[in-house]
């Protein structure tokens, strides 16, 4: 591995168009910098059930939802992973949590020795920012690594 600034890179994607540049940025910079990206999902049950809550899948069998909710996002990452083609030098691991989103995300940018987070923002007027506040402006705010936001799309 090169000593470069930037060697382990947190890539937080919601599956989303914008999450998808984020991703491909994040391979290119990870080619660059022969550095390790971590691909995390977070998701957040709302409103929160009772704890050990089960629910009935089409199949008839009885499970606990936060289960359900977890293989749910596992096939969803799974998809969205399936086309990625990562270049020589850049290794990629995932994982999928539940919580609060931008939370989670600075926990894991701390607790995993992440350089740098990679997020994309589905780009929200300034007024829908600043009264609702969004998942990647939180994560700027309290990251304490520096952040790359990328923006979605153009439609």
């Amino acid at each position: 591995m090169t000593n470069t600034p930037h060697q382990k890179l947190l890539v937080a994607v919601d599956y989303s168009p914008g999450s998808r540049r984020a991703l491909d940025l994040a391979i290119r910079l990870g080619a660059q910098l022969d550095a390790e990206l971590h691909i995390l999902h977070v998701w957040e049950l709302m409103p929160h059930p009772p704890k050990g809550m089960r629910v009935h899948t089409p199949d008839g069998r009885s499970q606990l939802l936060t289960e359900l909710i977890q293989s749910n996002a596992e096939g969803e990452m799974k998809a969205f992973l399936a086309d990625v083609k990562f270049p020589p030098g850049v290794r990629a691991t995932h994982a999928i949590e539940s919580g609060e989103p931008s939370r989670r995300i600075v926990e894991a940018a701390k607790g995993g020795g992440f350089d740098m987070i990679v997020i994309g923002t589905e780009g929200k007027g300034a007024l829908a920012q600043v009264v609702l506040g969004s998942v990647a402006e939180r994560v700027v705010r309290h990251a304490g690594v520096p952040v790359v936001m990328v923006p979605r799309p153009a439609e």
